[in-house]
This record gives C-alpha cells, sequence and structure tokens, in this order.
C-alpha cells in the first residue's frame, strides 16, 4: 500500500515512517525540509494547503496518517486554524483522490477531566479544556467525523497517549510507548474494518456504520485509565507492559 504521513519533523512520524516502509511505499510530507530519513522513504513538502500540489500528494495513495498536534509556537488563532483547515484539507483532498481511508492521530488529553480513578472508554463524551493543543486534537476529531458521516472516507482516529521512550522511569496511568504506538497505527493502517466490520459500535450517532471509528491507545502500564479493548478486538492492537 503508498501510505501518506504527516508532520514529517515529529519524532513519532519519522519512525512511522521507518517502521511502515519495511512493509508499504511511504511518503512523509511537511512544510519543512526532513533530514535522516530512510533511502526507501520519500519526502514531499507541503504545507497543507488545498492546492494542486497537495492534490497530486495524494494520487495513488490507500492511506493518510494526520498527525493533529498543532505548531506550539504559532500564535493561538494560528494553532485553531491548522488543526482544523489543514485536517479539513486533507480530508478534502482524500476523498476527491478516492482515498478509502484516514488515520487521525488524536489524544487521550481531550478526555482528561474525567477523574483518574475512572476507566474511561470510546463511549464517553470528550472533555476539552481551552488549551490550543487539546482544543486542536478535539475540533481535528470533529473535522474527521463530520467527513466520516457523509460517507466520503473511512476514519480510524486513534486517541494516543502521552509518549515515553524510556521504559524504566514510572510510567503515568495513560503512558504510551513508542513501540505501542507504532503498532498501533501498523494495525489501524492495514486491519480489515469493512462495512459490516466489528468497529461499528463505536460509529456513534449519526455516522454510516464503521466509516467513524474511535479507539484509545496507551501501554498495560499500572492502573490504567483508559480502556483498549475495542482497539484490541478491531485492531488486533496487544499492548506492551
Amino acid at each position: 500500500m503508498k501510505v501518506l504521513i504527516t508532520s514529517g519533523n515529529s519524532g513519532l512520524s519519522v519512525e512511522l515512517a521507518r517502521s511502515l516502509s519495511s512493509e508499504h511505499a511511504v511518503t512523509l510530507t511537511d512544510p519543512n525540509q526532513v533530514s535522516g530519513l530512510p533511502s526507501n522513504v520519500q519526502y514531499r513538502k507541503s504545507n497543507l494547503d488545498y492546492d494542486d500540489d497537495l492534490k497530486d500528494l495524494m494520487n495513488g495513495v490507500d492511506v493518510v496518517v494526520h498527525r493533529g498536534l498543532v505548531n506550539v509556537d504559532s500564535s493561538v488563532s494560528e494553532q485553531l486554524d491548522q488543526a482544523m483547515r489543514h485536517t479539513y484539507n486533507l480530508l478534502w483532498a482524500a476523498s476527491d483522490n478516492n482515498v478509502p481511508r484516514f488515520v487521525f492521530l488524536s489524544s487521550l488529553s481531550v478526555l482528561d477531566q474525567y477523574e483518574e480513578s475512572m476507566t474511561v472508554t470510546e463511549t464517553w463524551r470528550p472533555t476539552p479544556t481551552t488549551d490550543p493543543v487539546i482544543l486542536g486534537f478535539h475540533l481535528g476529531e470533529f473535522v474527521c467525523r463530520e467527513f466520516a458521516r457523509e460517507a466520503k472516507i473511512q476514519v480510524l482516529c486513534l486517541r494516543l497517549g502521552p509518549l515515553s521512550t524510556v521504559s524504566f522511569e514510572r510510567p503515568s496511568t495513560s503512558s504510551l510507548y513508542m513501540k505501542d504506538a507504532i503498532q498501533a497505527v501498523e494495525r489501524a493502517v492495514s486491519a480489515d474494518i469493512g462495512l459490516n466490520g466489528v468497529a461499528t459500535r463505536h460509529a456513534g450517532a449519526g455516522a454510516p456504520k464503521s466509516m467513524w471509528n474511535i479507539y484509545h491507545i496507551q501501554s498495560d502500564v499500572p492502573d490504567a485509565r483508559f480502556s483498549t479493548a475495542a482497539a484490541q478486538s478491531d485492531l488486533g492492537y496487544g499492548p506492551g507492559r
């Protein structure tokens, strides 16, 4: 398959490109030059504006992996604009080019307002704060859901826990190790979730069945705060300890 990954200068995107390129044709895109990539990973510069370059970028793509993380060095209004407009442009270009699947990398921080003692599932209502990073993830999810509800493209929304690269540190109750993040995305890219797939129960009211699917992704840490049962059942995700 041909996979397009955004936010090419983020550590997660680079690691995803390295891992996915062993089985797929991977293109990494970012507004700035990305260095240190394997020879089998292609780089394409893009500001994610809806133009001919973005349309061309979508040619032959089977899956788009879009990280909804905004640029914290931008103003608040620019961050929120990025969260919505960039996601919208990608979805529009993907649907116009008949790309079948869009994997949106969101964050479990949109549910942080629930008490630590609660085990939160995908059916719980998000509780975003006014923090532009958290609000950006929430707005990105909203744009994705609307495209899925119109049956323009299938969206798999992975809400990732805070990434932890050092395994011997005491993890938080929602920590996600890099290897588990990569595993979850790899499985989301290739999972067989058709119109009669088991993920239909996570679609939400008004969404065509299995077009809008949310999964909580964290590692198997002590007192894990978020249930990953849906990801384990539908994607075959196996969180590490």
